[in-house]
C-alpha cells in the first residue's frame, strides 16, 4: 500500500469522528462567553502574527487591559464603524436607529408631535418658533418661550434631543408642557394633543402690485 493511502484513511477517520461528536445527542457546544473568548484569542493571535487588523486589535487589547472602566464589547464595534464611515468623506456618517429616525423626520418634512422648533440658549430650552397650524401654535405657545418641563419632568439644555423626543409621540396622545414666558410670574401650562406636523420650508404670500 502506498504512503498516500494511510494518510487518506487517517483524514477520513478524523473527519468522521469530528462529525459524530458535533452531531451526537447531548454533544458539547461552546457557550457564548467561550465563543467570545475564543474570538478574542483568535484576534490576539492574528494581531501577534501581523494580521489585517493588527493595529485595531492592539488598541482594543490595550484598552481592555489598562482603561479605568470596563468598555462594553459593542462599544468597540460601534466606534470602529463610525470612525471608518466618517473617514470616507465629509458627507458620510453612521447613524444609529434614533439618529436615523431624526434624519427621516427632517428630510421628509413631517413627524408626529406638538410642532415646536426649539434650541438651547443660555442653559434653557427655548422655543424658536411654533410651526404654523401645529398643536403648539393653536394653543398659543410663542417664540421666545422657555420649555421648563415635559409631563412634569424638568428639562435641561444639555439634553435637548431627549426633550424633543419626549414632545414627539403617537398622534392623538397628549403631552403637557410647563412654559416660562417673559412678563408672566408663574409658568404657563399647556396640554397638547400630538398630531401629524408638516414642516414647510417654503412659504408664499401675495404682495401688493402683483408681486409674490
Amino acid at each position: 500500500m502506498s504512503r498516500l493511502t494511510p494518510t487518506l484513511l487517517a483524514l477520513t477517520a478524523g473527519f468522521a469522528l469530528g462529525f459524530g461528536v458535533a452531531h451526537a445527542p447531548g454533544a458539547w457546544r461552546p457557550s457564548a462567553s467561550a465563543t467570545a473568548e475564543a474570538g478574542h484569542s483568535a484576534r490576539r493571535s492574528a494581531s501577534a502574527s501581523g494580521g489585517p487588523h493588527r493595529l485595531l486589535d492592539e488598541v482594543e487589547n490595550r484598552i481592555r487591559r489598562e482603561y479605568v472602566d470596563n468598555v462594553p464589547e459593542t462599544a468597540f464595534d460601534e466606534a470602529a464603524v463610525k470612525g471608518i464611515v466618517a473617514r470616507l468623506d465629509p458627507h458620510s456618517a453612521f447613524l444609529d436607529a434614533e439618529q436615523y429616525d431624526e434624519m427621516r423626520a427632517t428630510t421628509t418634512g413631517s413627524y408626529s408631535g406638538v410642532g415646536i422648533e426649539v434650541s438651547a440658549d443660555d442653559g434653557r430650552v427655548v422655543v424658536v418658533t411654533p410651526i404654523e397650524g401645529s398643536p403648539a401654535s393653536r394653543a398659543g405657545v410663542r417664540a421666545g418661550d422657555a420649555i421648563l418641563a415635559v409631563d412634569g419632568r424638568p428639562v435641561t439644555a444639555d439634553r435637548l434631543e431627549e426633550t424633543i423626543a419626549r414632545m414627539r409621540g403617537v398622534a392623538g396622545t397628549r403631552v403637557s408642557l410647563a412654559v416660562g414666558r417673559t412678563g408672566e410670574p408663574e409658568p404657563l401650562l399647556f396640554t397638547l394633543e400630538r398630531s401629524e406636523v408638516h414642516v414647510h420650508t417654503v412659504r408664499a404670500e401675495a404682495l401688493p402690485g402683483d408681486y409674490g
